[in-house]
């Protein structure tokens, strides 16, 4: 099956300008701005995690998995793709009390701010410039002949030609930003933002009960106090209706997928699966469950598992986004070749 698909989505052009918005320096470490850019799978991999396929070209090239498989990354365009860690990751973070599962289900979840400091995480976006080169290859014949393009954007087709040169060897500020978004906004070959790091109150894979949420984990913005009680509740709320379901062997959801036979961790079902068909005599405490959940939480899934320390844990922002789009900032970025490993692995350290 081929996991990468050119021209599936459609740009929306307000979705990456809140995007290019997140490439910010806000309580991260000095010197660093994120999220940090990969433009190969091996830069990712020099810090623990490989996203299958990615960088496989005619099936060449990319990493190596490594030992520890995880969840599925459903990261924006890249789309539903199983990534793994290595042991010297896993192993870091099980000395602060983590397990497979819970380091797994965090660093597939979309984190930006520590909710208990308020601090910037380390995070990432691989963009995948080998499968960008390659469908630019494939698609130039068409490109030429868009009209949308040419004359609008670029005078003729041979400047088409010139900017898909310029594009592969990097030269990005050939470019203007219309020019780089006519060249590659259907393509999907961008994870979006996810964590490199993760905070020690992820360990449970519960961390509506687990972590002191002062602050948002999307914009690191200081959370009412409306706001930390319905965390709390909802957090409780889950913990009754989860355990209650275990004990009773109640099915989850929807089970497993392609993953769960190739040695991956699978998710066991959706956190709307509790509320969505809710009978009139359903439990106060699944009413209550249900009012919780409607005022948009940041949960998506959940695995149910005995190697989890409270049976299940949660994913937090899991989901493929609805608006795929490239960032014409990620597009860009060259932070990654700024920046030095030890720099990196200085910002790692704390959370590790």
């Amino acid at each position: 099956m081929t996991l990468f698909a050119p021209r599936i989505c459609i740009f929306h052009f307000a979705a990456a300008v809140a995007y290019l918005s997140l490439f910010t320096s806000a309580h991260a470490e000095p010197g660093i701005e994120y999220p940090i850019v990969f433009t190969e799978p091996e830069q990712l991999a020099e810090f623990g995690i490989e996203i299958q396929d990615a960088g496989v070209v005619d099936g060449k090239g990319g990493v190596p998995a490594f030992p520890n498989k995880c969840y599925d990354l459903n990261s924006g365009s890249f789309g539903y793709r199983p990534i793994s860690i290595s042991d010297a990751l896993l192993e870091r973070y099980r000395t602060k009390g983590f397990t497979l599962e819970t380091l797994c289900i965090a660093l597939v979840s979309q984190a930006r701010f520590d909710p208990e400091t308020g601090e910037r995480l380390p995070t990432y976006v691989l963009r995948d410039d080998a499968n960008i080169d390659q469908a630019l290859d494939a698609d130039a014949v068409f490109l030429v002949k868009d009209e949308l393009i040419v004359p609008g954007i670029f005078p003729n087709a041979e400047a088409v030609t010139e900017a898909i040169k310029a594009f592969k060897r990097r030269d990005y500020e050939a470019l203007n930003e219309k020019q780089t978004e006519a060249l590659v906004k259907n393509y999907s070959l961008m994870t979006w933002e996810q964590p490199l790091a993760v905070p020690p109150c992820f360990k449970n894979g519960t961390p509506f009960l687990d972590c002191k949420w002062r602050f948002g984990l999307r914009k690191g913005k200081r959370t009412s106090d409306a706001d930390i009680r319905r965390i709390r509740d909802t957090g409780l709320a889950i913990d009754r209706q989860m355990k209650a379901a275990i004990a009773s062997g109640k099915p989850f959801g929807y089970e497993g997928g392609p993953q769960a036979t190739a040695g991956y961790l699978s998710r066991k079902g959706a956190i709307r699966s509790f509320t969505e068909e809710l009978d009139p005599g359903a439990s106060a405490d699944l009413q209550t469950l249900k009012a919780l959940l409607d005022k948009d939480t940041d949960l998506t899934w959940f695995d149910v598992s005995a190697d989890l320390p409270r049976g299940y844990a949660l994913a937090l922002f899991a989901q493929q986004n609805p608006d795929q789009a490239f960032s014409p900032g990620a597009l860009k970025s060259k932070t990654f070749k700024k920046l030095s490993k030890d720099s990196i692995k200085k910002a790692l350290a704390r959370y590790e």
